[in-house]
């Protein structure tokens, strides 16, 4: 009795490559250099790196300690305030 080839996986034949429909894509860099984040569109990167609050440790550690200062301050504020019996 004679096996016929022809039917499995390694019958089949590789689908015929064409080429990719669309405009070509650089590999463009898409990693902070300051805080080596990394952002799915280069398009994402420049809007990271045009925004007011820098991301280098400097400035990262400078919002951290005005942030603290700030909860502070409201927290002693609201304190304050709880403490002090309504006006009638």
């Amino acid at each position: 009795m004679k096996l016929r080839g022809g039917r499995g996986a390694r019958s089949k034949k590789p689908a015929p490559t064409r080429k990719k429909v669309g405009r070509p894509k650089k590999n463009y860099r898409r990693t902070c250099p300051q805080c080596r984040r990394k952002l799915k569109t280069p398009q994402g990167l420049k809007k990271h790196l045009a925004k007011e609050l820098k991301c280098d440790p400097a400035s990262v550690a400078a919002r951290t300690t005005a942030r603290k200062e700030l909860n502070r301050r409201a927290a002693k504020r609201a304190h304050k305030k709880k403490g002090t019996p309504p006006e009638a």
